[in-house]
């Protein structure tokens, strides 16, 4: 594949998921929110740290979570904030807020909802999404993958099974068909490895088959979609920009002693994936939410409501790594939840020095893409979370607000435009 070339405009944008966002989908999801949300309220303190202590930099301030996440009705996405239907007038913030790109997700369940049955009507609901973006001079990235199964590919165990690989291929090609006078920036998968190691390692997110050995399976499966996808979408638009988004973690260590764990951590989490696709990508989707300190923690350090470290200087560490792949860099996600709003602004501010930097010592990034436009429904934490430049009220019939941090954002991108 050709690299992406260097374009004048760099994109400046906010992210959302479909099934985080759009409200009342039918997916594996929707089927595991339901036969888990009791349990996941019942003990909540104890399912967070068990399963999230491996990106854990302190224990959460539990006190923002609550009465939220002790409430089953926090893990059930239902509604969402019925982006679905109010796409337009997020789009319209989006404009509002000087942004010149957006990224969403195709929700596969929508557009094939039985298995070879494909609804004419979701593939026409996203293709009004994609005109209305246009039409805000939006540019579309469009991810074709991001989390969620047909609940008849979940049955059938989902990616760890390689007929649902080939099945997903062929929605690849049915969409990248209808959409290909729309949209250039292509994303075939969202984070697989995270993907891979919830679902069939330690079994929390919905899986069809856990397990070692359908990790397995289901990693190698990612692998063979993402080196296939492209000849899909560029058969039908030879302009076509194929990636991957992968979350990178900043692995760093303060002892002698754990040097080749953190080496471990980067190669076999970061690195490895890219190494097996990056002949048949053309640009690579970097998510950053997180900087992990082995051994004695870094004193000063600041962090999320979800008790994640924040340090900017972590994604100019990864743009570095990355560097050496000679593929431009999208930067996909890159956020942090924080519900009173006193974080964001700095962390944002921070994140686009370390860009630039990167950038001026000759890192090719074609773009800053915030995670996330409004506050969602963040997978088995539930709603808790805000990660959102537009703030949800959920008690006010999901009316949107703009927050500071958003105003800040505008401003820094006026200012850094053409970085």
């Amino acid at each position: 594949m050709n690299s992406m070339p260097k374009r004048k405009k760099f994109l400046w944008g906010a992210s959302s998921a479909a099934h985080q966002v759009e409200g009342n989908n039918y997916n594996d999801w929707t089927v595991w929110e339901q036969e888990n949300a009791f349990r996941l309220a019942k003990e909540p303190k104890k399912y967070y740290l068990k399963y999230s202590k491996m990106f854990l930099s302190i224990e959460p301030p539990w006190e923002l979570m609550n009465p939220h996440f002790e409430n089953p009705k926090n893990y059930i996405s239902g509604d969402a904030v019925d982006h679905y239907n109010r796409y337009s007038e997020d789009f319209k913030l989006a404009q509002d807020l000087g942004h010149n790109a957006h990224r969403f997700s195709i929700e596969w369940s929508r557009i094939e909802p039985k298995q070879g049955e494909f609804d004419s009507r979701e593939i026409e609901h996203y293709r009004n999404v994609l005109k209305e973006l246009k039409s805000r001079g939006l540019e579309p990235v469009a991810t074709l993958w991001h989390f969620t199964l047909p609940v008849w590919a979940y049955e059938m165990g989902g990616f760890s099974n390689k007929k649902v690989a080939n099945y997903f291929l062929r929605f690849v090609d049915l969409v990248s068909k209808e959409y290909a006078d729309l949209v250039t920036y292509w994303i075939v998968l969202n984070e697989p490895v995270i993907y891979t190691f919830a679902t069939y390692f330690i079994g929390v997110f919905p899986n069809g088959n856990k397990g070692f050995f359908s990790g397995l399976k289901a990693i190698k499966n990612f692998i063979y979609v993402t080196n296939r996808a492209g000849s899909y979408i560029k058969k039908y638009n030879n302009k076509a920009l194929v990636g991957v988004s992968k979350q990178d973690l900043d692995a760093r260590f303060t002892t002698s002693w754990n040097h080749f764990l953190a080496y471990s951590v980067d190669f076999f989490w970061n690195l490895l994936f890219i190494v097996l696709t990056k002949k048949n990508l053309d640009f690579i989707g970097l998510n950053y939410y997180i900087s992990k300190i082995f051994g004695k923690k870094k004193a000063g350090l600041k962090y999320s409501d979800m008790g994640w470290g924040l340090y900017p200087k972590g994604l100019y560490n990864l743009l570095k790594k990355l560097q050496r792949f000679g593929k431009p860099i999208l930067i996909t996600e890159c956020g942090l939840a924080d519900s009173k709003d006193i974080k964001r602004g700095w962390y944002i501010k921070e994140v686009i020095e370390n860009i630039k930097k990167a950038k001026a010592e000759g890192v090719v990034v074609t773009g800053f893409i915030y995670w996330s436009l409004t506050d969602n429904f963040e997978w088995d934490k539930g709603f808790w979370p805000k990660f959102g430049l537009v703030e949800i009220d959920y008690n006010n019939r999901l009316s949107r607000k703009i927050r500071r941090s958003g105003y800040i954002y505008k401003k820094l991108i006026e200012e850094n435009f053409n970085i």
